[in-house]
């Protein structure tokens, strides 16, 4: 998945489509970042919501009702974490359609 393609169609849905709140679309982007960073745009990656709060200024009630609209509008997958054992999981969903490749 290719970082730039992939924030680029989650501002076209923001224009066009989507209206999301403040603490949603910077949930997304923490979330975007964080896997771009990591090298796990394809897969899931672990982070614990006292983080995601503390980047995005949401409290972490504020970070699960974020993360459930995101959900809930298929622009990422979500898998509870335990108590003090695994942070939750997430994974982005690609926004994107790839472009046939032209022949000469």
């Amino acid at each position: 998945m290719d970082y730039f393609k992939q924030r680029r169609a989650f501002r076209k849905l923001l224009t066009e489509e989507l209206e999301l709140s403040l603490g949603q679309v910077c949930l997304y982007r923490e979330l975007l970042d964080y896997a771009n960073d990591e090298g796990k745009m394809e897969h899931q990656f672990r982070l614990r919501n006292s983080i995601i709060a503390s980047r995005t200024g949401l409290t972490e009630e504020g970070v699960k009702a974020a993360r459930n609209r995101l959900v809930q509008e298929h622009l990422i997958e979500y898998t509870p974490g335990s108590k003090s054992k695994k942070s939750p999981g997430y994974k982005l969903v690609q926004l994107y359609g790839e472009q046939p490749q032209a022949t000469c």
